[in-house]
């Protein structure tokens, strides 16, 4: 997929993608700051075990987000349910440098079109903490609307937030 800033790929995420400037990106609070591994010390070791368990387990997929060939950042499905077709996803974009010119929905929209045809998903969520406007504006461009907001549903700081629950439907479901 091709944009005016370059071309966007996903690939499978594995243990020779691990490097020290992956995992400085894991350790930046500006990059981590609405995620729930914000708050924890990485190595490249427990980066290393993340990525082996990510590999072992069957219902989470892990890709690397590539602009012109270059990781910029990281895209999970994960809690992946084959009796109700459905599955969560994540992201973060670790180039900051990067933020802002589209990629995140881009990255998005090619995960999810992965989700709907490989996978045979018909429903992708997205749990989004409301201070995260960015994050809110790139899932709905990559098409997901808002399905409900739990109120104070995550701790931030010495405060609450609330989690916006979106999601994107596969077009071949069937939502009865």
């Amino acid at each position: 997929m091709s944009c005016d800033l370059g071309h966007i790929a996903l690939a499978p995420f594995t243990l020779t993608d691990i490097s020290q400037k992956y995992v400085d990106w894991l350790n930046d609070p500006e990059v981590m700051h609405y995620t729930r591994a914000g708050s924890m010390k990485h190595t490249l070791a427990s980066a290393r075990a993340y990525v082996k368990a990510a590999a072992a387990d069957k219902t989470s997929r892990l890709f690397k987000i590539l602009l012109d060939g270059a990781h910029v950042g990281n895209i999970r499905i994960s809690n992946l349910d084959e009796i109700n077709c459905r599955a969560e996803i994540a992201i973060i974009v670790g180039e900051k440098k990067k933020w802002g010119r589209g990629i995140a929905p881009m990255a998005i929209d090619l995960a999810a079109q992965y989700a709907f045809r490989r996978l045979k998903l018909h429903k992708l969520v997205a749990v989004v903490l409301e201070p995260n406007k960015a994050s809110r504006r790139a899932f709905l461009k990559a098409g997901f609307v808002d399905e409900g907001t739990l109120r104070a549903h995550y701790r931030m700081g010495k405060g609450y937030v609330d989690a916006i629950f979106m999601a994107r439907f596969s077009k071949a479901s069937n939502r009865a």
